[in-house]
């Protein structure tokens, strides 16, 4: 009867080739815990005014990509962008009109992330962190509430001018994690969680409590925000926990968190450059079903351009990885998917660990498979 490592080195061959057409012919598909689709995409409004409407469609929508690949608000203001923005129509895949008041236009990934890094601009991929956005809002009458995701009839009753404000508190989220890119979740408020968390553990950042709520949506980060109304306007202070790392953002205004957000994880997870060599070592390789679903995942991470089977010893796989991106990158990218985890103790929500930890040693990453039991509940543990 053959061994693991006899079959899996008899098959190392045959799905190093199949990385290269796509996993998924041979195994599921495992994907991150969040794959912006449409990330080369945009939907904005015709400017008929315009002297040419659509040369303006083109580099208005040119500027949103630029923005969310980078990561960055200020990158369609570099010298070396603007050729992207004058040329906008040589990257073009589609043009369209959806409404006598829409333009839809998509972008070529690979021609886009090709220039940005000719002009040394980093690329965050599609794969992105989940942030479950917890908000507790106190309106000018002294009636307080959780923004929720709209799904559910949460029980409440609200005053007409509260329902007005969390309509457009929920519209300028909306709006704002579309212009970058952002995944993000809102919670329900169903039974589930208001049994974990009400509107004074938001408002008091009782941090355990709500992080507890989140985990059932599977977030690879926490942000809190606290809205106060007043006759004159809104005062907003965020907190994000991302990492095991917190940050403060106090008197801002709505969308400008959901910015700041934006911003705070491009730094982590975008890569400049082109490929570089590393080595990955993942334990806890059990079973045949371990390494395919390993695999599988593998081919998924776009920040991956090959893998293939060095050796395979005991329950450990040794695999040489091309990544646009270095270790710690790839590490902090490959762990939002929930099938390998970091070889690092974590007490964080989502804690990832800096080059400086035990996890990453010159040019080897070294990870294990996430068993079952673990991935089947959240993504967050």
């Amino acid at each position: 009867m053959a061994t693991l490592r006899q079959t899996i080195q008899r098959h190392s061959r045959f799905f190093s080739c199949l990385f290269a057409i796509g996993f998924a012919l041979l195994a599921p598909r495992y994907s991150v815990a969040a794959v912006i689709e449409d990330l080369y995409t945009v939907t904005l409004e015709r400017d008929l005014s315009a002297q040419d409407p659509r040369i303006d469609a083109l580099q208005r929508a040119m500027a949103q990509v630029i923005t969310r690949v980078t990561g960055s608000r200020s990158a369609v203001a570099a010298p070396e962008i603007l050729p992207l923005l004058q040329s906008a129509d040589r990257y073009m895949d589609s043009f369209g009109f959806p409404s006598a008041t829409e333009a839809r236009v998509s972008f070529n990934r690979n021609e886009v992330n090709r220039a940005l890094a000719n002009a040394n601009w980093p690329v965050w991929g599609a794969e992105r962190p989940q942030t479950a956005v917890w908000v507790a809002v106190l309106d000018q009458f002294g009636q307080r509430a959780i923004l929720s995701s709209g799904e559910l009839d949460t029980g409440y009753e609200h005053t007409e001018h509260m329902q007005d404000l969390l309509v457009g508190l929920r519209d300028e989220i909306t709006g704002a994690a579309s212009l970058r890119g952002l995944p993000y979740v809102l919670p329900r408020l169903g039974a589930r969680d208001l049994g974990f968390v009400d509107v004074d553990d938001i408002w008091s950042y009782s941090f355990d409590v709500v992080a507890a709520a989140s985990r059932a949506y599977g977030a690879d980060g926490l942000l809190i925000g606290r809205v106060r109304e007043s006759a004159i306007g809104t005062d907003v202070e965020w907190l994000l926990d991302i990492g095991g790392e917190r940050r403060s953002l106090p008197g801002a205004g709505f969308g400008e968190g959901i910015d700041w957000l934006a911003d705070t994880l491009a730094v982590r997870y975008r890569s400049i450059g082109g490929d570089r060599p590393l080595l990955l070592r993942v334990s806890g390789v059990e079973s045949f079903d371990d390494y395919a679903r390993v695999m599988s995942y593998l081919d998924s991470v776009s920040i991956l351009s090959s893998v293939d089977v060095d050796s395979f010893s005991g329950s450990e796989l040794l695999l040489r990885v091309q990544s646009r991106g270095d270790a710690e990158i790839l590490g902090r990218t490959l762990t939002l998917g929930n099938v390998v985890r970091l070889n690092q103790p974590s007490s964080g929500f989502g804690q990832q660990p800096s080059l400086a930890s035990p996890a990453f040693t010159v040019n080897v990453l070294e990870m294990s498979v996430v068993p079952a039991l673990v991935r089947a509940g959240s993504a967050l543990q």
